[in-house]
């Protein structure tokens, strides 16, 4: 008799429990019933007892829901939000660059590089670069001794990036293609001395454009932060409007100094090959 009271009583909680449990209507017609745990700005957190796991659904697709003590809670109808294809990425660039054409006498230096990738879809994005790239003077730099310290590339480009690949476990690649002004940072260089004279030059500042053509390969995995190894290279046309020439000579007969100053328009080119890291951050998820 004991215990056919006691399995009365469950059979009377289980109903009771089962009557308490809330339901939550679909705008398609379909009902779920199960226990509401929480109704948010974008989402419906629910359990389906005697599952605890929790799930969330868009409210956008949801009716309403009623709850077990007759209450009612009856979503605004709004449309389902449109896909966007689009991406934003913003990236650190580190690598290095070997100079040559005009600037072959500096040596492998530096290169430093900020960039904003803004991908229309999954295959075309616009590029913004800036950049900077660091080179010394070679042993084979033609003067006998030297000061001013490095060359100084400055990178201002945007463009185009055409992206491929991208399937589990391969990294993406992408095709820059890139447009933009630049200039250069010279180092003052000395020459001669003794019964030849010396001779000073000072190129100053060097303003032109470039172009930048490179291959991206970028890992695939769907994450906040991804990582990038790029190869390219950057041509540029540089025209030095105040290229500025001291000679001086001192004649020990007459215990005097001849100094004579020029100046002049030079134009140089550049070709900077570049290999990078890169760590990319994702400021905007594509949504499907």
């Amino acid at each position: 008799m004991k215990k056919l009271f006691i399995l009365f009583a469950i059979i009377l909680v289980s109903f009771s429990l089962v009557k308490a449990q809330d339901t939550i209507a679909y705008r398609n017609g379909k009902k779920v019933v199960g226990h509401v745990v929480s109704i948010g700005k974008e989402k419906t957190t629910y359990t389906e007892p005697p599952d605890t796991v929790a799930k969330k659904i868009l409210n956008w697709r949801l009716d309403y829901v009623r709850y077990h003590g007759g209450t009612q809670f009856n979503f605004p109808e709004k449309k389902k939000p449109k896909a966007s294809p689009s991406e934003w990425f913003l990236s650190v660039d580190g690598g290095f660059t070997v100079p040559s054409l005009s600037y072959r006498d500096a040596i492998a230096g530096t290169y430093f590089g900020i960039r904003s990738t803004y991908y229309f879809n999954s295959r075309v994005g616009w590029v913004v670069k800036a950049g900077l790239d660091l080179n010394g003077t070679g042993l084979s730099y033609i003067s006998d001794n030297y000061w001013g310290g490095f060359y100084a590339f400055q990178e201002y480009m945007t463009g185009v990036s055409f992206r491929s690949g991208g399937l589990p476990g391969y990294p993406f690649l992408d095709l820059v293609g890139l447009v933009g002004y630049c200039n250069a940072n010279s180092p003052v260089s000395e020459s001669g001395g003794g019964y030849y004279g010396n001779t000073v030059k000072t190129p100053g500042n060097g303003n032109g454009y470039a172009f930048y053509f490179g291959m991206d390969f970028t890992s695939s995995s769907d994450h906040t932060c991804s990582f990038t190894f790029g190869v390219g290279c950057l041509g540029a046309l540089f025209s030095y409007s105040n290229y500025v020439t001291s000679y001086s000579k001192y004649d020990p007969y007459s215990n005097t100094t001849a100094n004579t100053v020029s100046k002049s328009t030079l134009s140089t080119t550049l070709l900077l090959p570049e290999a990078y890291f890169a760590i990319n951050f994702r400021a905007k998820k594509a949504t499907k």
